[in-house]
């Protein structure tokens, strides 16, 4: 019942929704659990300001797991319906994934990080 009770109280790695590196952008992961094999990852951007979806962003990730000192190769973003912009990757491990990238317009490029987890 102890250890119950501690994995609940302990917070959740998992990062979905954050902000840019310079906090112009917000970026929401649609998920933070994927499962082994090929995923489509779904971005929405949004203005921090205006809390409205960013277009024309080129949006870019490379999938890293440090602990077991492994990657992937960056992989990049379309955008489909205005500030939703999709990929496919295949996670090749299950475990924890940092996924850092960035975003960028015409007029910046901000760096990003979501944290997920990959299960069999």
């Amino acid at each position: 019942m102890l250890a119950l009770l501690l994995a609940c109280a302990t917070p959740s790695p998992l990062i979905g929704d954050t902000l840019s590196e310079a906090g112009s952008w917000r970026l929401l992961l649609g998920s933070t659990r994927y499962d082994q094999g090929r995923n489509i990852l779904e971005v929405s951007a949004f203005l921090v300001e205006e809390d409205t979806p960013v277009s024309g962003l080129e949006i870019f990730l490379r999938p890293d797991m440090p602990e077991m000192t492994h990657s992937l190769d960056l992989v990049d973003f379309v955008e489909g319906e205005p500030g939703i912009y999709t990929t496919e990757l295949l996670f090749d491990m299950a475990g924890l994934w940092t996924l850092t990238g960035y975003a960028a317009n015409e007029l910046q490029s901000e760096s990003f990080t979501f944290v997920v987890e990959v299960t069999h």
